[in-house]
């Protein structure tokens, strides 16, 4: 396990962690234009809002007395190839300290509802809204502002008692509280017929939303993100790479690749991330680019490159739309959103997941 990221599936959503503070998105009344140029005017968290359990995340870091909360714990259950097949630390670290986490390792759900009224959650009380999926838009629903708080997080039996200072038989009301405090969310619940199949909502007084295609990229296109992630390749100021051979990157090193594109053919990107291994074990590398040149000769020109810690879903789309109509999408992943500009690219992620199962630095 890294040490500062972890993810988990829940639903449609996979809930992922940096301990880094998100940036707030607060919503505001009538038709204002912020600095990042996103209208957030019967909008949710950078205009894109996905769905967890029926709901609407408004709030992605809020700090709410709760009441009325409720806890669902999970036991992490081991692999059993750790007895039968140990790991060994040099060879595959991720799986060796998978093998050594304590053994009342547990994932925490908690959810409750705020003491008292929170403006983001009044100001969504019954609004009419559309529901989109990766084809374009699904149907028509309602919120309700009903000011729900969730939370998660990772943790064992053992440390969270301790942390909740709470013996075993009051354990589950002030675990919950616990965890809502830790890390919560703020949320509305949504009533649409297309909730299965949902991944954002937005505001029908607001102009439809012009969704991309995204799909899989071709070989060449896959050969020149590959190069571009490569260990060897620094990160380029000017942004640019030309790669004509795709034979030139290992099979085994192949990236996975999404290409981006506008309705009409008006602007191509591509979004991807790569696996690799060091003594922490394994790690993802992704990027988003620009691509120009020609389908035999493409040319990437660098949006953003990070390392992922374990997000092995951060780079792959669930759906794509122009928001704020300058020509450079917000591409949704199941963790979050990257919004693009034209000489950059931001993420902001949904929900926190923090993971206490931390592992030595290399060379410990």
């Amino acid at each position: 396990m890294m040490r500062t990221c972890a993810s988990a599936a829940l639903g449609i959503l996979a809930l992922a962690a940096c301990k880094t503070a998100p940036t707030k998105s607060p919503l505001v009344a009538g038709h204002a234009v912020p600095a990042n140029g996103l209208p957030t005017d019967g909008t949710i968290t950078h205009e894109l809002a996905p769905l967890l359990m029926g709901r609407v995340v408004l709030d992605r870091d809020v700090d709410v007395a709760a009441h009325s909360a409720t806890l669902v714990s999970t036991l992490i259950e081991q692999d059993a190839s750790c007895t039968d097949d140990p790991p060994d630390y040099e060879q595959d670290y991720n799986r060796y300290y998978e093998c050594h986490q304590v053994d009342d390792a547990r994932t925490w759900e908690a959810e409750g509802v705020a003491a008292t009224p929170v403006a983001a959650a009044t100001a969504w009380r019954k609004r009419a809204v559309t529901l989109y999926g990766a084809t374009g838009a699904l149907c028509n629903g309602v919120t309700h502002g009903d000011s729900g708080l969730f939370g998660r997080w990772r943790t064992s039996q053992t440390s969270l008692t301790a942390q909740a200072g709470a013996s075993d038989d009051a354990m589950a009301s002030v675990a919950a509280q616990a965890v809502l405090q830790h890390n919560q969310v703020l949320l509305t619940t949504l009533d649409a017929p297309c909730l299965a199949k949902a991944i954002v909502v937005r505001d029908q007084a607001l102009p439809p939303l012009e969704v991309w295609s995204f799909e899989r990229a071709d070989a060449m296109l896959v050969a020149a993100v590959a190069r571009e992630l490569s260990p060897a390749t620094a990160p380029t100021s000017a942004g640019s790479a030309i790669l004509s051979n795709a034979t030139e990157t290992p099979v085994d090193a192949l990236p996975v690749v999404f290409s981006i594109r506008s309705p009409h053919g008006r602007r191509h990107l591509v979004i991807g991330q790569r696996t690799e291994t060091d003594c922490n074990g394994v790690n993802q590398l992704g990027g988003i680019w620009e691509v120009t040149g020609t389908a035999t000769h493409p040319v990437l020109r660098e949006l953003v490159r990070t390392a992922l810690d374990h997000d092995d879903s951060q780079f792959a789309p669930t759906f794509v739309a122009d928001l704020d109509r300058d020509g450079w999408p917000d591409i949704v992943t199941d963790q979050g959103v990257h919004v693009t500009r034209a000489d950059e690219a931001t993420y902001v992620q949904w929900i926190k997941f923090d993971d206490v199962f931390d592992g030595p630095w290399c060379g410990d």
